[in-house]
């Protein structure tokens, strides 16, 4: 079977076996070593998927099997896509390794504004969360230092989404009131979420309707102070990336403003 015919394949094959990890709760993610790709896995077979996952339990990686079904194979490509993945490892008979842009292609419908979206930095992040979990020898935490540091020059250049909600209240020159949406952790402590694209707002926030959207960049974030505010998250319903006053302070030290990092 040619690549081709696989791709046209994919739309009769009904379900996938995509190996997700524990660490990110988003797909698995390695650097091809010989091609710099950015790719995942997605298996045809379980029995090979299962094997797959328990061959990376020696290295600590905690990965797990979570099920794609054919109707919705190509919008969780295309998801990827926006994440930062270019690469998908297909793993049945036969094996392929496949360009995402041969498979999914996005269009916009016409006159819509350009979704905000920040594939270098998801990359990014997934990298480093994957890393710092398992990162046990001096080679391990130098590689994921490296990551640390892409990630942070990332954050410096990235414009995120803040969700906000206008509330039932005006102030004093009659203007609705808006609320910037918090959030409590188990330790009381409040954090403001901000997203690197409305798709991770959703896996965190269902109550779409009922938020509106700003696009903030590293300085606006930087002087955003609320009472007893401990930091900011970003992405909570995935990886979950904290971001301490220490933190932005690191960044904003050593990348400086987004147009400088």
């Amino acid at each position: 079977m040619t690549e081709q015919e696989f791709i046209t394949k994919l739309p009769t094959i009904d379900q996938y076996y995509v190996i997700f990890c524990d660490f990110t709760k988003m797909p698995y993610v390695e650097c091809d070593v010989e091609t710099y790709d950015d790719k995942i896995y997605i298996f045809l077979d379980k029995k090979r998927a299962d094997e797959f996952v328990e061959s990376y339990k020696e290295d600590k990686m905690k990965l797990h099997i979570e099920i794609i079904k054919r109707d919705q194979i190509r919008n969780f490509l295309g998801v990827m896509v926006g994440d930062g993945v270019n690469m998908a490892s297909f793993r049945g008979k036969e094996d392929f390794d496949i360009q995402l842009n041969k498979i999914v292609v996005r269009k916009l419908k016409e006159g819509a504004p350009q979704p905000l979206e920040n594939p270098t930095l998801q990359i990014s992040m997934i990298y480093f969360m994957q890393a710092v979990r398992t990162a046990e020898t001096e080679e391990e935490r130098q590689i994921t230092r490296q990551f640390e540091e892409e990630m942070m020059v990332n954050i410096a250049r990235a414009k995120l989404l803040l969700p906000t909600k206008v509330l039932d209240e005006t102030d004093e020159n009659g203007n609705k009131r808006a609320a910037i949406m918090q959030l409590k952790n188990e330790n009381g402590e409040l954090y403001i979420p901000l997203f690197t694209d409305l798709n991770e707002f959703v896996k965190a926030n269902r109550e779409e309707g009922s938020f509106n959207f700003t696009g903030v960049d590293f300085n606006m974030i930087r002087s955003m102070k609320l009472p007893n505010m401990s930091g900011f998250i970003i992405n909570p319903g995935t990886i979950g990336l904290l971001l301490t006053e220490q933190h932005m302070q690191a960044i904003e030290n050593r990348f400086g403003s987004g147009e400088n990092a």
